[in-house]
């Protein structure tokens, strides 16, 4: 329960900093909303795998092959 709880902690703020890059970029920026949404989801990714590396599955192997798969399933995944 205590991982179940981490992960959805870890989501939470991924997607927070999504929304937060998105409506930066956006209207403070002013970037198109579609380059806004791209910045935030790649930003929401990174904090998601640095999260979910770091706090749900605690991974201490090597970080580049880890982020490859991880950004690999998120870019399947969208």
């Amino acid at each position: 329960m205590r991982r179940f709880a981490l992960y959805t902690a870890v989501g939470a703020l991924a997607t927070a900093v999504h929304y937060l890059v998105l409506v930066v970029a956006v209207e403070s920026a002013g970037w198109p909303a579609w380059l806004g949404a791209g910045a935030g989801a790649i930003s929401g990714a990174q904090g998601a795998d640095f999260g979910n590396r770091r706090y749900t599955i605690a991974h201490r192997g090597p970080l580049g092959p880890s982020w490859l798969k991880f950004q690999g399933a998120a870019v399947v995944g969208a």
